[in-house]
């Protein structure tokens, strides 16, 4: 374990807002014709400037804090503000290693994981790792120092006392990931096999893993979705069988149902997102579909609701006009919910 103590706490200027942790959910989100940060209420309205700008903006669970990356390109930080006051600290990473995107807030809002980088003098990387940084002090622990590592996706537990997260070695062959999950102290608790992209849900965590096939003379790399138990007590099992085709990939998962019966992900390439849900018990994969019974070729769930009824979706990124939008959890109409918005987020009790 490397333990670092922040170095540099900072004072901005506080924000106009009387939001605290008592204040009903809100939202966070990028505006798309700068780099300011917005915060608005559940339904997106109301949205009010929080005083800074950046990139890539989370808000914590109990919706007292904003996490986001400011600095420079070339030197970015993870900036923890608090909503009511203004004031911000900066995760203390190691010298010599930089934040990257993709930081996720542990449930009960004390820590976030965050991915880290390293690189050559020249700017060339040299590996992904991965820090656990304490919310209030900016204490960094290192759970996996970035030089000759590569991450392949983290996600805390339920009780935010453990994180899973999947690594490999830097320039090891594609998809060799092995999953393991380690308490706050970044010491590893146990080690779960093969698999990449956890996403820890009520009771299990389901994962990735890589299966190859041919097609058209090509060996492509395909994935099909597993459940573990996080205790242990069970091996591995397969989720999902879905025959992918050509160069479409998945199924993935982002987002677990409430009660932990359904998933949200998709099937994708790299011109199409498809989205979708998993049936949690049977793997079954259907595809989402509007309430002309359309399907989507450009959208990703990025949220579900509080009650478990209403998606949000990312909508538009791959045509290059980004609309958030909601829909039923089943199939539905789309509403338009928030355009010119960069990397919203919500809090789990969001209720639209």
């Amino acid at each position: 374990m490397n333990r670092r103590h922040i170095g540099v706490v900072s004072v901005a200027i506080v924000a106009l807002l009387a939001l605290t942790s008592t204040a009903s959910a809100t939202i966070v989100y990028q505006s798309s014709s700068n780099s300011r940060l917005m915060i608005a209420s559940d339904n997106s309205t109301g949205a009010t400037r929080l005083g800074a700008t950046g990139s890539a903006p989370l808000i914590s669970p109990d919706g007292t804090r904003i996490a986001y990356l400011g600095g420079t390109i070339k030197r970015p930080q993870l900036r923890i503000r608090a909503i009511a006051t203004g004031v911000e600290v900066v995760a203390a990473v190691v010298p010599g290693t930089s934040v990257g995107f993709g930081a996720v807030w542990a449930p009960d809002s004390a820590h976030l994981a965050v991915p880290t980088e390293s690189a050559t003098s020249k700017g060339y990387i040299t590996g992904a790792g991965l820090d656990i940084v304490d919310a209030v002090t900016g204490a960094v622990t290192v759970v996996l120092a970035p030089k000759g590592h590569d991450i392949g996706g983290f996600s805390w537990a339920p009780t935010a006392d453990r994180l899973a997260y999947a690594s490999q070695r830097y320039g090891a062959t594609f998809g060799s990931h092995t999953l393991r999950i380690v308490g706050l102290d970044g010491a590893v608790i146990s080690s779960l096999g093969a698999g990449t992209s956890p996403l820890w849900g009520p009771t299990r965590i389901v994962f990735q893993r890589y299966t190859s096939v041919r097609w058209h003379g090509m060996r492509l790399q395909h994935t099909q979705l597993w459940t573990v138990d996080p205790s242990g007590a069970a091996v591995p099992a397969q989720l999902t069988h879905y025959a992918s085709v050509g160069m479409i990939y998945g199924p993935f998962a982002t987002v677990w149902s409430p009660d932990g019966t359904m998933l949200y992900g998709g099937i994708g390439g790299d011109e199409v997102s498809i989205p979708g849900r998993i049936n949690a018990t049977t793997g079954r994969y259907t595809r989402l579909r509007d309430a002309t019974g359309k399907g989507m070729y450009d959208a990703r769930p990025v949220a579900i609701s509080a009650d478990g009824k209403t998606l949000l979706l990312d909508t538009g990124e791959i045509s290059g006009t980004p609309v958030y939008r909601t829909m039923p959890a089943g199939n539905g109409a789309l509403h338009v919910f928030l355009k010119h918005a960069y990397s919203l987020t919500v809090q789990p009790s969001w209720q639209p």
